[in-house]
């Protein structure tokens, strides 16, 4: 028969403290989770703020087409040409405006662009995002990263 003390465990040493350390990586999880989603926050507001000013760059855009539609048909290419006294008031008015424009917003607008359809119009708009942008920056100081653009092709003509 074996001796009692075979079967008897080893006797362990208590470790002091094992509760507080479980505790502490339990927080550092908790504080490094938290970061994720404060950080996964901030990303959704960007995102949100972009997609918004996409939107108002389209508007805009459909705007001025609308004014070209409306406008006669015989000065309708001088007037809203890049430089037009159209263009100019609808830039000034849209686009640039102080309150619900594009952060330093700017446009161009091309008819029968190269390798466009005969009659058509290309509006470009290019703007700034607003988180990107610092005082006293312009759209040559930027990185090509904080410079959006929107983009519409159509017909105006016939």
């Amino acid at each position: 028969m074996l001796s009692r003390r075979l079967w008897k465990f080893p006797q362990v040493r208590t470790l002091r403290g094992g509760s507080l350390l479980e505790a502490l990586v339990a927080l550092s999880v908790l504080a490094i989770g938290a970061l994720g989603l404060t950080m996964m926050q901030a990303a959704t507001v960007r995102v949100q703020g972009e997609a918004q000013m996409r939107a108002q760059a389209a508007l805009f855009a459909d705007e001025i087409i609308a004014r070209m539609r409306l406008a006669d048909p015989a000065t309708v290419r001088t007037a809203y040409k890049t430089g037009g006294s159209g263009f100019l008031t609808w830039l000034n008015s849209g686009p640039r405006a102080s309150a619900g424009g594009l952060p330093s917003a700017d446009a161009t607008v091309t008819f029968d662009a190269p390798g466009r359809p005969v009659g058509s119009v290309e509006v470009r708009i290019l703007w700034l995002a607003r988180a990107e942008k610092l005082p006293g920056a312009s759209v040559t100081t930027v990185t090509s990263k904080s410079l959006h653009q929107h983009v519409t092709v159509t017909a105006i003509d016939g």
